[in-house]
């Protein structure tokens, strides 16, 4: 995916799995079970989803996400990083603070 400088790309980072993994905010769909799931990207598998269980992962420190965030920069987006999620907790939707 490719995005001109004026659009940013809202990720957060976080570990699974000894992995490290970026979250697209702003890609939220319903998958082939009818659940909620984001647009992930790693440096193995690349594209893919992650559900909504993302809020027990631990997040990434910019030390451990530097290399993966290269990598999406190098493809062509233009991440702004996300250090937190936060639920509302009358509809357990995701926000991003």
């Amino acid at each position: 995916m490719t995005n001109n400088n004026s659009d940013k790309t809202q990720v957060w980072f976080k570990v699974f799995n000894g992995e490290i993994l970026a979250i697209f905010k702003d890609f939220l769909e319903i998958d082939y079970r009818g659940l909620e799931v984001y647009l992930s990207y790693a440096h193995i598998g690349q594209h893919g989803d992650c559900n909504k269980g993302l809020k027990y992962l631990k997040n990434a420190t910019p030390d451990q996400y530097e290399d993966l965030l290269n990598e999406l920069t190098a493809i062509g987006y233009n991440i702004e990083v996300i250090p937190k999620i936060k639920f509302k907790k009358s509809h357990n939707y995701l926000i991003g603070k």
